[in-house]
């Protein structure tokens, strides 16, 4: 999968860093690696067989939803959406059989700034 600049800029701060976790508002987001960003998104975007798990239906996983972590907590997927070109943060409940997407951060570059804050 072809990640965005911003997307891409959030992975090589996780790959450099000594943890992948941050807590932001009132949850810890584990982030994905650039190695294990493909697999995160099986059960999403894809089935383990790569079939394409997306659908313009409500409730279900849209085409431009990427997730890029999970609430250490829960287990909820966070993900960004790449047709807003401010890529917003989302989390949605996972097991609900409907994907009601719940807004975290307005722009991707609020967790890329939040992340390097935590890392300095």
């Amino acid at each position: 999968m072809n990640y965005n600049k911003k997307i891409k800029e959030l992975l090589d701060c996780v790959d450099h860093a000594d943890d992948n976790e941050i807590e932001w508002k009132s949850m810890s987001i584990e982030f994905f690696n650039s190695s294990e960003i493909e697999d995160g998104q099986i059960g999403y975007h894809v089935d383990l067989d790569g079939q394409d798990l997306t659908s313009g239906k409500e409730g279900d996983w849209k085409e431009e939803w990427i997730v890029i972590g999970m609430d250490s907590y829960v287990g909820d997927p966070v993900f960004v959406d790449i047709n807003n070109i401010d890529l917003p943060v989302y989390t949605a409940e996972h097991g609900e059989d409907f994907w009601n997407p719940v807004r975290i951060g307005d722009s991707i570059d609020e967790i890329i700034q939040q992340f390097k804050q935590n890392k300095a």
